[in-house]
């Protein structure tokens, strides 16, 4: 039999990407997420209000030893600088862990899979960034 992997969750005190999604809303998507996908789900950690902190996410990082990974709300709550952004992807998978994002469904196991992420940051940049026709 597989073991069930063990994921910390990572839900945001702050908008991400214009919107802004309450704390218990984050962690009940997260934990059907987990439900769904088959994995335990350790109580959510919540990062700081504070514009481009991510301090919570640093030290979940390095607590990585005791899960097989970590459950985010969205990955809309990582850094918008895909450099930023990549290197804390890479560091999560270099410790051989997986990275997930609740609501888009996603989960990076290797290093190719940030190519997605990648690119939905990409569209959603763009739909944002268009003007809108009835302006």
């Amino acid at each position: 039999m597989k073991k069930k992997l063990t994921l910390r969750g990572y839900i945001s005190s702050r908008e991400a990407l214009g919107k802004f999604y309450p704390q218990k809303i984050q962690n009940l998507i997260i934990r059907e997420f987990c439900k769904i996908k088959n994995f335990s789900y350790m109580l959510s950690a919540a990062e700081y209000k504070m514009k481009n902190s991510f301090l919570v996410l640093n030290e979940i990082i390095k607590d990585l030893n005791n899960v097989d990974g970590i459950v985010a709300f969205s990955l809309y709550q990582f850094p918008e600088n895909k450099k930023n952004r990549n290197n804390y992807l890479k560091k999560i998978l270099n410790k051989k862990r997986i990275m997930s994002f609740a609501l888009e469904e996603i989960i990076i196991r290797k290093k190719s899979d940030i190519d997605l992420v990648d690119d939905l940051w990409g569209v959603k940049k763009t739909i944002l960034n268009k003007k809108k026709p009835w302006k």
